[in-house]
This record gives C-alpha cells, structure tokens and sequence, in this order.
C-alpha cells in the first residue's frame, strides 16, 4: 500500500460521532477541524444503528465506539474503550440558545418543544421559530446537525447557537475562539474532538462557522450577512467525535502507515519512531472500533537496531498468508542506506503479531542509497501472493537515481532480480514511487507511478512473475501542464499514487504540480483495463487529467510539501476519492462525484494515511499530530460515508 495517504468514498454526509458537555481547565493544545459538506437533510444510510426507547423520556444508542442517551436535558456521550464504557470521559450538551446579540429565537424556556423524537437512527428536537436540533446515530458516532427551516433576518453581525458543556474532559483552552475544532483531553491523551462547523444552504453553498468556548458554554458563531442571503433550509453541521490515540508524544512519533487485515478486521499501524541515530519502527493493532485490539493492547517494537536510524516505513496485508509485510529504511553511519522488511503475525494468531521472526534486507545491496519504499501485495496462480517494493536507488553522490521494483515471493525471498522502472534526479523525499496491483480481465500487474528525471510523470507496468522486465511505459503528466491562468507553466510532478478498482476495472493516478513553486495543483487521471489486443500496453487515458485544486500559501517553503494519495471504494464502480493535504496542516478529502472539499484536520497535522475497511465500507484515517513542545504523536480516526 502507498504510504503517505489515501481517501474513501463520501455521500452528501460525512459520518461522525456526538459529544457534550464540559467542565474547563485550560490546557494549550492544537487546533484541528472535523466538518462535513452535507446537503440539508440528506439521505440516510440505512446501516446505521437504530436509536432505543428504553424508558419514558430515555432514548439510547448503542455500538462499537460509544453509548449516547438522550432526554429532555440534553445529549449525553459515554465512549467506549474495547467495548467497556469509559463514564468518567462521558461528555453532555444541552442547547441553551440561539441568538443575536438584539433577539434570542430559542431559549430554554421552550422546555415543551424540547422533548425528543425518534425515528430510525435518527433524534430530534423541535425549537421555536422552526429550528430542529437533530442527533444521528452511526456505527462510528453520532453527527450533531441544526437545522434552520426560514430565514429569520438576523440584525447583528453575528448569529449564535449556545450550548451548556459539561464533562470531566479538558478542553485545550477554558476560553478560547477558533474555527477549527476544540481537542479535548484525558490527562494529555485525546479523546474525542468538537469539531469545526460548515454552514450550508439549500443550494449547496457553504459558509465556515467560527466556535467560541468561554466556561462551559460552547457556541457556534455565524455570520448574520451570509444567513440573510442563503436559501432555506440552513444546515448547521459541525463534526464530533473519539479520537484514536496510537501513539503518544512521550517520544517522538511520525510518518504513519496503515494496512487492513481483511481476514479478522482490524488494522496495523506502523510508524517512525525517536530521532536521530536510534529511531526505529513501531507498529499498533487497532481493531475495527477503532480501539487497541485486546490481543496486543500495546504497540511494539518492528525493528530494534540500537545506533541505526530506521526510518519511513509501509506496510501491507496479504490476504493469503494471513501476515503483514512492513517495509523501510536502515540508515548507517554514512550515506548508504538499505531497505529491510520484517513480517508481522501468521496464521491469524494475534499473540503472533509482535514479530517473532528477524527482519531481513529486500535486496542485500551494498554500497549504495535505497529510498522511499512503497510495499504492495500481488495475487498470483496456485494462491501464493508476491510482494512489489518500489523505491530510489542510487550511489552516494550521484545526481540520477533509478525507480526500482522488486518483487519478492511470500516468504520474503527476493522473486528474480530488480526491475528498472525509470530514473528521477536527486533524493528529494517528494520523488517516492507509488505502488499498487491491479487485475484486468485479461492480465494482472503492478503498476509504479514515478517522477521522471525530466519532472514528467510516468507509470510503468510489471507483471507478477519472477525476473520479469518491465512491460510498459505510460506517460502520465508532461513537464508543461495546461491549468487555470494563473497557473499555467512548467510543472514539477511529485507525489504520485496509484491505486485499482476492481470493480470500475479501471486504475486513478494522482498527483501533485507545483508550478513555479507558488502554487500546487492537485490532479487525478483515470486509466482503462488492458485490451485484449494490446495486453502489453494500457488502454488510452480516459479523458484529460482532471484539475482538483489549487493551493497558494504564500510561499515556496509552504508549497513544497503538498502530499497526496487515494483509495477505492468497496461498493462503487467509479469509487475513486482523494485526500489532500498541505503545510497549512489540513486534511481534506476529494470525491470523484462531490465538488469540493471536507475538511478532516487543521493545524499542526501532517502525513495522512487512510485505508478502506475490508468488509463494512468503513475507512480509517490515522495522521501525524505535531505539537508545541515540537514532539508529535500518531492520531486517527474512523468514518463512515
């Protein structure tokens, strides 16, 4: 699987989870969003859970990530940790206004229309002046929306929805005013996050919502103008919910990786972990909930050579023998460095799951630099699954480097020699190869996406045999690229992804160009199936490469690390999405099919990686946090679309 991120499929409403109230001690900490662009009312997903009365007045939701309880005081939070209820975390809201600084529409003298109704995964609460509260339950959590049904004509600059927080969390601040979200903390561990709102009208046009947390009163703060212009109905929607906390900031923890097991549903994380000379590579067991699995509660140790900088791992499952493969750098005391690669449970036993075998070395190369792996799983004849890494090779000092690929058999025993991809030029961290494996009615083949020496962008095909050569070349994305005006010009391709549907039978590259070096243009192009009278070349490009979006932050500093990636859909022919992220620190998700953004994070987050659950159509992000005290930890979270 391509490290350094990936995205999933996203109907008109993101999932989420639902949050409380809040008891303050101040605490400085990062500020991040979670918002979700939503349709008003949208269409619900019928996999949700469905909501309980359980006694008179008492509504209850139940699943893997939390209990939610809701009567007429308000909405109650308790999450869960391996499905035991943490009720020390609980977190509760009660809506006590909405309101100008000149009118209040809603106060909480309207008790008698604050009792809820239910209906499906859904809870609701009936206002004054046609304003509904409304709770939806999902397998991940619970999204908490507003809806405004007409258009009051707020007088004022600022329109406000007011609730009461209370809960034995720390929030990052006891007063503070932020559009992004607000983190709140268990000692110095996440727990869960009140997100950023978006506010979106009939039409679809959107409008970024401030939050504002003084006390226990947790508002969210919108602009009285663009409410006077929007269509009716308004939808207030700010997204909530537990955070995933893989690894804390004890030390320091970054580049995350993440692959799913598809045979018991849970997902291993690796990641980077020190600095210097004695970083090595750690992994993580999450299970589907998003809890640490109760097998190997713990993260441990991939690698453990004291005095060597282990650095920048991936990882992927093979389906057939039931184990993880994780890849990465060995750095000496010199500029060489090698690639090794270590194996991760057998036989589906999770006590087995800190490895028990050594780590061992992918080429057995000497004297030279190997860079930035990429790890993907090839199926094969007869059921015995091939491994293709994909990295930079090259000799110190040397300005061109090669895109190699080689393959390994299940075992972990090198199949043939190397394959010469193409060449790039220096070791820039941004030239790393995309790897994926795709399987066409007709052929089945790993595909390598690189930045060429002359900054095209390339993709190359290898079939999954031992000593195989490469089959094809295809060029993807030409030094000069046609765009928008103002960012039209000669192009550095970096970035590159590829990613298969089996179900579109069709392959999505993406890819970065930063045009002279003010802007990154975010771009996909689609690839058809092998034909089967040219089974040896890819089928024309399907349609030009498509412009997703354009990132100007400034400065060429900023620019230089913009990092993408994909991932399929498991329902949907076309499935493709994308997730976006820059040195602004968002995380921003790209649909196929929905024009523009929803935002993830912001501030202080970098290095994305999302992977599709194998079976419920869920997805599960994890990121790097970086924090103030310059530490980061690893961090994630769950959707559902």
């Amino acid at each position: 699987m391509k490290k350094k991120l990936l995205a999933f499929p996203i109907l008109i409403l993101l999932s989420s989870f639902l949050v409380p109230s809040l008891t303050m001690a101040a605490k400085p900490g990062t500020e991040r969003s979670e918002t979700a662009s939503a349709a008003p009312l949208a269409s619900k997903d019928q996999t949700l859970n469905l909501v309980k009365i359980v006694g008179p007045g008492l509504l209850l939701a139940d699943n893997a990530v939390c209990q939610a309880e809701f009567t007429s005081q308000g909405f109650r939070y308790v999450p869960k940790t391996t499905d035991a209820l943490q009720t020390q975390h609980d977190f509760n809201y009660r809506l006590k206004s909405v309101h100008t600084a000149h009118h209040a529409y809603v106060t909480e003298s309207d008790g008698e229309l604050s009792q809820p109704a239910v209906e499906g995964n859904e809870v609701s609460y009936r206002h004054a002046m046609e304003i509904t509260e409304i709770y939806q339950a999902r397998n991940g959590g619970i999204e908490q929306l507003f809806i405004l049904n007409r258009n009051l004509q707020p007088v004022g600059e600022e329109f406000r929805i007011t609730g009461e927080v209370i809960t034995g969390l720390r929030p990052e601040s006891s007063k503070m005013r932020t559009r992004d979200g607000i983190t709140f903390y268990a000692g110095q561990t996440p727990i869960l996050e009140y997100g950023a709102a978006k506010v979106i009208d009939a039409t679809g046009r959107e409008q970024g919502a401030e939050l504002e947390l003084i006390g226990n009163r947790l508002s969210i703060v919108i602009s009285s103008a663009w409410l006077r212009d929007a269509a009716y109905p308004v939808t207030v929607d700010p997204f909530i919910g537990p955070l995933i906390s893989v690894a804390d900031s004890s030390t320091n923890c970054a580049f995350p990786a993440v692959a799913a097991d598809s045979i018991n549903s849970r997902y291993l994380v690796v990641w980077e972990q020190g600095a210097g000379p004695d970083s090595e590579i750690m992994g993580r067991l999450i299970d589907a909930s998003g809890a640490a699995a109760a097998c190997q509660p713990t993260g441990f140790n991939i690698s453990s050579n004291s005095g060597k900088a282990d650095r920048l791992p991936d990882v992927a499952f093979d389906a057939s023998s039931n184990r993880f493969l994780v890849v990465w750098e060995e750095h000496g005391t010199g500029a060489e460095s090698t690639l090794r690669g270590r194996f991760v449970g057998a036989e589906g036993n999770c006590s087995a799951l800190t490895p028990a075998s050594s780590s061992f070395g992918i080429t057995g190369a000497t004297g030279v630099i190997e860079r930035g792996a990429s790890v993907a799983v090839g199926r094969v004849a007869g059921g015995n699954n091939r491994y293709l890494v994909a990295y930079l090779r090259g000799t110190p000092g040397t300005a061109l480097v090669d895109v190699v690929g080689q393959q390994l058999n299940q075992d972990g025993t090198t199949c043939g020699a190397a394959t010469l991809v193409g060449t790039t030029s220096g070791w820039d961290f941004r030239n790393q190869p995309g790897v994926g494996f795709g399987e066409p009615q007709y052929a089945a083949y790993f595909s390598v996406v690189y930045r060429s020496s002359d900054n095209s962008l390339k993709l190359g095909r290898i079939a999954p045999t031992c000593g195989s050569s490469l089959l094809t070349t295809l060029a993807i994305a030409k030094v000069v690229v046609d765009g928008p005006p103002e960012t039209e010009g000669a192009a550095t391709n970096v970035r590159p992804s590829a990613v298969y549907n089996p179900r579109g039978r069709r392959w999505l590259i993406n890819w970065v160009d930063y045009h002279d070096r003010l802007t990154a243009m975010l771009n996909w192009q689609e690839l058809g199936t092998i034909s089967d009278a040219k089974q040896s070349e890819f089928r024309t490009l399907l349609g030009a490469s498509r412009f997703v979006k354009g990132i100007t932050p400034g400065n060429s500093s900023q620019t230089r690390d913009v990092v993408v990636a994909v991932s399929t859909a498991t329902t949907s022919t076309t499935g493709f999405n994308l997730l976006v992220f820059h040195l602004h620190y968002d995380v921003e998700f790209f649909s196929t099919t929905i024009v523009g953004p929803l935002s993830i994070t912001t501030s202080n987050n970098a290095y994305p990686v999302i992977v599709a659950h194998p079976t419920d159509n869920s997805y599960v992000v994890f990121w790097q946090r970086d924090l103030m005290n310059g530490l980061s930890e690893i961090v994630g979270r769950i959707y559902l679309p």
